[in-house]
């Protein structure tokens, strides 16, 4: 499952296309489904809200959907990285936590496109997945999805690479108590 979601996590972003001899970045939808077919699973849907620069693919496999969240690439994702201060948020239960501003702008931004999705597939467990900026939305956007947009009542894991920190110890326990497996890689050094 670690590797399906790096494997994902690398698909959303850009590749790099050669033009003459300045490199520039291309997205392509049509390259994220191609990828998707190529690891043998079905892609879903892409989305990009320009509001934020936030980027998602949502690929399914029988029994699960993936939503991968791609990272730090623009210098819109540079500002989000950088709005770090904390900002309230009130969990399932009620509590009260605090998470990342800049991520909790972006996950707001397509999470109610994310909720659409997911109630058309109710009988999958969900894996949200991402590096980087995308990483710690994609933690955002699980809490958010039992709290805010009615999705909850499956299996809720995330996967995530280099993760900037997306909330307090509430968050964290909030994160925990999902149904799913929460795993955060990171290099120590």
């Amino acid at each position: 499952m670690i590797f399906r979601a790096a494997q994902l996590s690398t698909l959303v972003y850009p590749a790099a296309v050669a033009h003459g001899e300045a490199e520039c970045v291309a997205h392509d939808r049509d390259a994220v489904a191609h990828g998707a077919r190529a690891l043998g699973l079905d892609f879903l849907a892409w989305h990009d809200d320009a509001g934020t620069d936030t980027e998602f693919a949502m690929i399914c496999e029988p029994g699960k959907t993936w939503i991968a969240v791609r990272g730090t690439t623009s210098l819109r994702d540079v500002y989000t990285d950088i709005r770090a201060t904390r900002r309230q948020f009130t969990g399932a239960d009620g509590d009260k936590m605090r998470i990342h501003a800049g991520g909790y702008l972006c996950a707001m931004s397509v999470a109610g496109t994310i909720a659409t999705q997911l109630r058309a597939r109710p009988w999958d467990d969900v894996i949200f997945t991402g590096h980087s900026l995308g990483g710690m939305i994609a933690q955002i956007l699980a809490v958010m999805m039992p709290t805010r947009y009615g999705v909850g009542d499956r299996k809720i894991s995330t996967i995530t690479f280099g993760q900037p920190r997306a909330g307090c110890r509430r968050f964290a326990r909030a994160l925990r108590a999902l149904d799913g497996t929460h795993v955060r890689a990171y290099h120590r050094g």
